[in-house]
């Protein structure tokens, strides 16, 4: 049974991957017509709206608690950066430096939740980086670093924090309303620094 949660675990975040990466190139286009705020407000009020329509045919109750807020907080943050990143960095490259969260994510389980760092994981680790790397690095250009790749690596640091958190979390809350919190508090945020911030600061 546990052997089928597992598999069933690990198709998931494959299919989670397939759909994010995708992101990148369609963030970098929606970029050329809609604000970052907007652009982050319709995305989440979307996935937030999709969540609600599940609750209701579930007829379950809506909620929203501390940890999916911080969740939604974490997540603005990095989505924010990331996406003003992309104003003057490629998707290639702002694919490849998220990716770099995976790097982070096991020091960050070290010193948060004091887990250690195996062999096995130091192996996967290395090669999951690997493999990023001959995807996504135009080896031309590794020397180039500009203001929009620094703004995708801090992007990188809260997503490694956001994932290290929902393993601290995600065996205490109900996985649904932890979601649900997040991704409410993400498009909230989103829109209020749309109404407030007209004139868009451009980082």
């Amino acid at each position: 049974m546990m052997r089928k949660l597992e598999i069933k675990g690990t198709l998931i975040l494959i299919f989670v991957t397939l759909i994010w990466g995708s992101t990148f190139s369609l963030t970098k286009i929606s970029l050329k017509y809609l604000t970052p705020f907007f652009l982050l407000f319709v995305r989440f009020f979307l996935g937030s709206l999709s969540l609600s329509i599940y609750f209701i045919a579930k007829r379950d109750p809506l909620t929203i608690n501390w940890a999916g807020s911080i969740l939604g907080i974490i997540n603005f943050s990095a989505i924010a950066f990331q996406t003003f990143g992309l104003r003057s960095t490629t998707a290639t490259k702002g694919a490849f430096i998220t990716g770099l969260s995976v790097l982070m994510v096991p020091f960050f389980e070290r010193i948060f939740l004091g887990s250690k760092i195996g062999v096995r994981l130091w192996f996967s680790v290395s090669i999951a980086f690997l493999g990023l790397t001959m995807l996504t690095v135009d080896f031309k250009q590794i020397g180039y670093v500009n203001w929009g790749d620094f703004l995708v690596f801090i992007c990188a640091l809260l997503y490694a924090i956001q994932i290290v958190y929902i393993a601290y979390v995600v065996h205490k809350k109900e996985v649904l309303d932890l979601a649900f919190s997040e991704l409410f508090l993400t498009a909230l945020l989103a829109l209020l620094f749309h109404i407030f911030l007209k004139q868009e600061v451009s980082l």
